[in-house]
């Protein structure tokens, strides 16, 4: 199931998550080159949007992040907690893919391979917290009955989260980046953990489903970083300049 959620965003984003050519290429080209090559990829009008998308997206999560709180119980619901978690997540992932779409256009290029190894890193960190919090809670079940007002947030947060993701995937569909890769698996996390959330307030007898699918998000968040950061030379001095 992580699998298949991490090559669904690749495929509907029409971005390949796998493809580090374009990274790894990129400290041979010349300044013009990069130019060329992003002006073919991204216009001034949808750099705009994605710039502004970034921004809403941040809001979003904070309002997320929030209501999750709020709600309470976070240390009895493995993806009420893992909401809370990825909307922290995704406030940093959308700054990395605003400062990566702000300035100059051959800036952007310039930044986009430290701004997926930053990325991939975060997504790598909250993946393996999401997967021990999901193991702990399985061994000692929290559930305390059914939760109609953890019910409502929660479908109300998967619709608003389903057409946000929707929104993503039209705009970075025309930025192909792997910054905006990350960002659109972040946001497709944080919608699996939302129809998680719904099984949790639902019903007393589907309520460890939230399991599944928070064990599948944490896997499909690891699947991606750990092979990003394996494959890019991040760890060398000749990367970061």
């Amino acid at each position: 199931l992580a699998v298949f959620l991490s090559n669904a965003g690749a495929m509907y984003t029409g971005i390949d998550l796998g493809d580090e050519d374009s990274i790894d290429a990129e400290p041979q080209r010349t300044p013009a080159a990069a130019d060329e090559s992003y002006r073919r990829t991204a216009s001034p009008v949808w750099l705009e949007r994605g710039l502004l998308l970034a921004y809403i997206s941040v809001f979003l999560y904070v309002a997320e992040f929030i209501a999750m709180v709020a709600l309470g119980g976070v240390e009895k619901s493995t993806t009420l907690f893992g909401l809370a978690c990825e909307s922290f997540l995704g406030v940093l992932v959308s700054l990395l893919v605003a400062w990566r779409l702000s300035g100059s256009e051959v800036l952007g290029q310039q930044r986009e391979p430290s701004a997926v190894v930053l990325a991939s890193m975060l997504l790598l960190v909250s993946g393996f917290l999401l997967l021990g919090v999901t193991a702990d809670h399985m061994a000692s079940p929290r559930f305390t009955g059914k939760k109609s007002d953890v019910l409502g947030v929660a479908i109300t947060f998967f619709l608003l989260l389903l057409f946000h993701t929707a929104v993503k995937i039209r705009i970075y569909q025309k930025l192909q980046t792997s910054t905006a890769a990350v960002d659109t698996l972040t946001s497709l996390g944080n919608t699996g953990l939302a129809v998680g959330l719904i099984f949790y307030g639902a019903s007393n007898s589907v309520w460890w489903y939230e399991y599944v699918w928070a064990m599948a998000v944490s896997l499909m968040f690891l699947h991606y970083s750990g092979g990003k950061l394996i494959e890019l030379p991040w760890y060398t001095r000749q990367f970061w300049r």
